[in-house]
């Protein structure tokens, strides 16, 4: 899995620099994706899908943390306590003094 992040960084820049920076750098002429009548829709598509796959993505995680009986669903389950024991003087009480329960 690590190894496949460089891959595709690699193949977004390759083709980053072929559509965009070689053309706009030596003043070609763009070149034309999705130009057919019947496919001005594939980047919707595409970024639809993108979105539905991230989606269930989420939900599968949100139904996995909703059935792990270690995770505390009520706000109220989840509290911390601080206590301190103060002596007479104001001061708290030192390692050596401090009460164990």
């Amino acid at each position: 899995s690590g190894r496949m992040m460089p891959n595709g960084a690699l193949t977004i820049a390759s083709l980053y620099y072929q559509f965009f920076w070689e053309p706009a750098m030596l003043e070609k002429a763009p070149h034309l994706v999705f130009t057919e009548p019947n496919t001005f829709c594939v980047p919707y598509a595409i970024a639809a899908v993108a979105f539905g796959i991230i989606l269930r993505m989420e939900r599968v995680q949100r139904q996995a943390v909703a059935e792990d009986p270690a995770v505390p669903m009520d706000a109220d389950e989840d509290v911390f306590r601080i206590t301190v024991d103060v002596n007479q003087d104001g001061a708290g009480e030192s390692e050596a003094t401090a009460k164990t329960e």
